[in-house]
């Protein structure tokens, strides 16, 4: 009877150390594993590598500004028009933005430029006949107002040809290849935290015939803000 009750006894202090090594301890229960981050090879920062990548015609004369969602692109670039003035090609892809523009035309520049960028949808206005060729036989994913009006709009508060503006939302679910326009690993170009060559600028100025810009590294934003520089020497900060 001792043995039984013995017996009894160590059994059920085995099964209380066993509930008791598999019961995790609160520090083990309040860890969390933490989602992988996607760094933006165009921003070193995380951001979603499902979102496909648009290209945005903007305008950049003094009628357009201010501009709408500049300051959510990943990437800006001034291109050079016609009369000396500039366009802006602008890149989203980290940042959801809401309205975009005012948008404007595409040149056939864009189709070099785009390739970089693999094959991003491209938010335009329009084209002339001698660009459109271009552009159909390009990468980009054609998404302008000339494939549908759907996700463009005109502001009545400005003139026309400065007034269309753009609903990414709307405007992103018309690319139709968008796992296409996933950055991934094919850009031409990738962000590096560590340059191994290059010069470290804070400032610089760039002109063209009926255009003047300087950009200021601001380290407080962590981004770069362009000033915009008139006939008339006044300043507009386009952000």
């Amino acid at each position: 009877m001792k043995l039984r009750i013995l017996l009894v006894a160590l059994s059920l202090f085995l099964v209380a150390c066993a509930n008791t090594s598999a019961k995790p301890t609160d520090s083990e229960s309040n860890q969390t594993t933490a989602p992988a981050c996607w760094t933006s090879p165009i921003t070193g920062k995380c951001a979603d590598e499902t979102v496909p990548t648009l290209v945005v015609k903007i305008d950049d004369v003094s009628l357009a500004r201010p501009q709408w969602s500049l300051n959510l692109a990943d990437v800006v670039i001034v291109e050079p028009v016609e009369g000396g003035l500039t366009r802006l090609f602008a890149v989203y892809q980290s940042q959801t933005p809401t309205t975009l523009g005012p948008i404007r035309s595409a040149r056939v520049s864009d189709v070099d430029l785009a390739a970089a960028f693999g094959e991003p949808g491209l938010a335009y206005s329009g084209a002339s006949s001698k660009t459109s060729p271009f552009l159909w036989k390009s990468t980009l994913q054609l998404v302008g107002a000339p494939q549908g009006s759907t996700g463009y709009y005109r502001d009545n508060e400005r003139s026309a040809p400065h007034n269309l503006l753009g609903e990414y939302s709307k405007i992103i679910e018309r690319i139709e290849k968008p796992e296409a326009a996933l950055l991934g690993d094919r850009i031409g170009w990738k962000f590096s935290e560590k340059p191994t060559i290059g010069k470290d600028l804070l400032w610089f100025r760039a002109q063209w015939p009926g255009s003047k810009k300087s950009f200021t590294w601001d380290s407080i934003l962590n981004k770069w803000s362009m000033k915009v520089y008139e006939d008339d020497l006044k300043t507009v900060v386009a952000d």
